[in-house]
C-alpha cells in the first residue's frame, strides 16, 4: 500500500488506481506450488517488468543490464498453475 501511495502522490496525472486487479503471495510463503515472480524498473522506460520465468529474469539480466533494466528481486509468489 505504501509503494500504491506513493506512485498516486507523486505522479497523479501518470497513473490512476484502477482497483485490485489480482491477489498474490507474499515473497516468504510458504505455500506449495508457487513460483517466485521478479520484478525490474526501466528508468529510461519509467516502468516495471516482472516475470516469473527464471529463464527470462537471467536473459534480461545478462542482455539489458542496468541501467536499462535495474533488477528489484523477487516481490511476490503465484501459482504455478491457473
Amino acid at each position: 500500500m505504501a509503494e500504491r501511495d506513493r506512485v498516486i502522490a507523486t505522479w497523479p496525472n501518470t497513473w490512476s488506481f484502477e482497483g485490485v486487479a489480482y491477489y498474490v503471495y507474499p515473497e516468504d510463503t510458504i505455500e506449495p506450488s508457487t513460483v517466485a515472480v521478479t520484478r525490474f524498473w526501466s528508468p529510461k522506460k519509467r516502468h516495471h517488468f516482472y516475470t516469473a520465468d527464471p529463464v527470462e529474469r537471467d536473459t534480461v539480466l545478462r542482455l539489458w543490464p542496468s541501467p536499462i533494466w535495474d533488477y528489484e528481486g523477487e516481490v511476490f509468489r503465484v501459482p504455478t498453475a491457473g
